[in-house]
């Protein structure tokens, strides 16, 4: 995997921090710090070794959900995990970095997972989640001209770390600013 420059980095973190906010997801941090951890890209190999240049840290009753699965209440926020996830697909795109350039792949290949913890075991179905995931994540980014994640993705490039409380924030300021702006607009004509 390549590392990225910081704003691209940022970009990436950004996504994940903004998705998982939108879904209401116990988020805890977002950073670019590089930071070792192991990647699995196909399931039929062993884990590597590798350094993560964006992260998110959720909650841990997140393993409970797992447990808890086949709740619906569990499948509905691993789901939303998955389109989190589906998040970095979408900021590694704009980034015009494809699947040989790491980031994707890694992300696809931990949406696989998620799939299979579902029992999505159809492939053309499982393909079809996958996809979904990646649609709502780019529906959830967009849905306000990219403002939020513009916003916590300029934060970023200036702390590198941001905790949850403050990724909530930002975003709640850049919908404050959203709604300020088009009510005056709105006013205005």
């Amino acid at each position: 995997m390549r590392f990225g420059t910081t704003r691209s980095n940022a970009r990436a973190a950004a996504a994940f921090g903004v998705v998982a906010v939108r879904r209401g997801l116990p988020l805890d941090s977002v950073d670019i710090l590089p930071t070792i951890t192991t990647a699995t890209v196909d399931p039929s190999e062993e884990e590597h070794t590798a350094v993560a240049s964006a992260s998110a840290t959720l909650g841990v009753e997140t393993e409970a959900w797992v447990d808890a699965l086949p709740d619906p209440e569990a499948v509905a926020r691993l789901t939303d995990i998955a389109t989190m996830t589906g998040a970095l697909c979408i900021s590694e795109g704009m980034e015009g970095r494809t699947t040989q350039d790491g980031g994707q792949e890694a992300a696809i290949y931990k949406l696989y997972l998620i799939a299979r913890v579902l029992e999505h075991e159809d492939p053309e179905e499982r393909k079809n989640w996958i996809m979904q995931r990646v649609k709502d994540a780019l529906v959830i980014l967009e849905q306000d001209g990219e403002a939020a994640w513009d916003r916590v993705r300029l934060e970023l490039e200036q702390r590198s770390h941001l905790t949850g409380e403050e990724v909530r924030t930002l975003i709640a300021e850049s919908d404050a600013t959203l709604s300020e702006s088009g009510s005056r607009t709105a006013g205005d004509v």
